[in-house]
């Protein structure tokens, strides 16, 4: 099952699940997800590393002060402004997954930057996504690997290695079935090309408002009909007093016995309405999740920037313990080790980047067990305190 995120996915496995009682072997990931576990090996063999957006922005700022402004042509007009490496670095990003070769490239400028990219991965042994999907194609093509069935839902597909990997992928699979939005004309062309078929779009009637707006979201043709209570329109002077009228629809909804789970707000431009959002909310004391973060800094980093400091103030791991009355450490073990982790069942992750799963990103970070004095506690009482000594964060000085 293959979809645009992993919530995305594992919510249309959990529907079929709800029709067909139970489904084992269904393994949820996303294009990329996939392509960087099929690349794992290759990319571990040569040494590289997967690259993540802020890598690539950091290595196209480095181009553009490496080139200077004799090297970058056109682009020295804006070589002082903070926007032109980010700006390359999404060109060169959509380039290279075109395949598209520094000679092929008929601007020269461009064609320049490009090159001087290309130089700058090999020497940093770093991954952009079109080496993370060639490897991942190569794989498929030398290896031996099947599945029965392959499902693309939402999967947004838009350049030429995404394609030759959706491409691989369907060689190596019984059936395969994509679904994507209807409009979405880019997706439609490069399935057509990967799977070797031709669309067909459904013939089915859309029966309430909220089905047509879903229907004909990317559609070009606007499907007709009579409007109910499933979509409403409104208008509001800003974004304070648009999430002022966003936390009075949800209040109205839970006195119509709306469950908290089924209700979503989806925002355009998180970094503006966010704030206006928390505040508004909080004043109706309405408990909400952010699934892309929160608006205060999150603890862990006040207490990373806090060690930084007691470590540039030359301070011990103890006085930094501490500062911070770190009381919370959980308690050792019997033989001094940190406690077990908590089942796999009740953790929680953040989301990580596409590129980076965490099979590489753990494989990349460990390291060997260092042995350890047992540790007695003194006092079971006050369990900060072991031999006599306020306890530290575990490899604090390393972080």
């Amino acid at each position: 099952m293959i979809g645009p995120t992993l919530e995305g996915a594992g919510e249309i496995l959990r529907l079929a699940t709800g029709e067909v009682g139970a489904a084992f072997g269904w393994e949820r990931t996303t294009l990329p997800r996939l392509a960087a576990t099929l690349a794992g090996e290759t990319l571990a063999e040569r040494g590289l590393v997967p690259a993540g957006r802020l890598s690539l922005d950091a290595l196209a700022t480095r181009i553009v002060h490496d080139l200077g402004s004799s090297g970058l042509g056109r682009f020295e007009a804006v070589a002082d402004r903070p926007g032109l490496p980010r700006a390359l670095a999404r060109t060169i990003d959509e380039l290279r997954m075109a395949r598209v070769a520094p000679a092929e490239c008929n601007d020269p400028d461009l064609a320049r930057v490009l090159s001087k990219f290309e130089e700058e991965l090999e020497a940093t042994a770093l991954a952009d996504r079109a080496l993370v999907f060639r490897y991942a194609v190569e794989a498929l093509e030398r290896g031996s690997l099947r599945w029965d069935g392959m499902m693309l839902v939402d999967a947004v597909v838009s350049s030429v290695w995404e394609t030759e990997f959706v491409r691989a992928l369907a060689a190596r699979a019984d059936h395969s079935l994509a679904a994507y939005c209807e409009g979405d004309q880019r997706t439609e062309m490069h399935l057509e090309s990967a799977l070797s078929v031709k669309a067909v779009l459904s013939s089915e009637t859309s029966p309430n408002s909220l089905s047509r707006l879903q229907r004909g979201l990317f559609s070009e043709v606007t499907e007709q009909g009579p409007a109910d209570e499933g979509v409403e329109i409104l208008s509001a002077p800003g974004e304070n007093r648009e999430c002022v009228e966003i936390a009075r629809r949800i209040l109205r909804e839970a006195s119509r016995g709306v469950p908290f789970d089924r209700m979503a707000i989806v925002l355009r431009a998180p970094s503006q309405y966010r704030a206006h959002l928390v505040e508004a909310l909080r004043r109706a004391s309405i408990p909400a999740h952010f699934a892309r973060g929160t608006v205060r800094p999150d603890a862990a980093g006040r207490a990373f920037l806090a060690l930084l400091h007691c470590a540039a103030d030359k301070l011990s791991a103890q006085r930094f313990a501490e500062y911070l009355s770190l009381s919370e450490v959980p308690d050792a073990d019997p033989a001094g080790k940190p406690p077990p982790p908590v089942p796999a069942s009740e953790r929680w992750f953040p989301p990580d980047e596409e590129l980076v799963p965490q099979a590489i990103d753990r494989a990349t970070e460990v390291e060997a067990a260092e042995a350890e004095a047992p540790v007695l506690i003194e006092d079971p009482t006050v369990p900060a305190v072991v031999g006599g000594t306020l306890r530290a964060p575990y490899r604090w000085e390393r972080l």
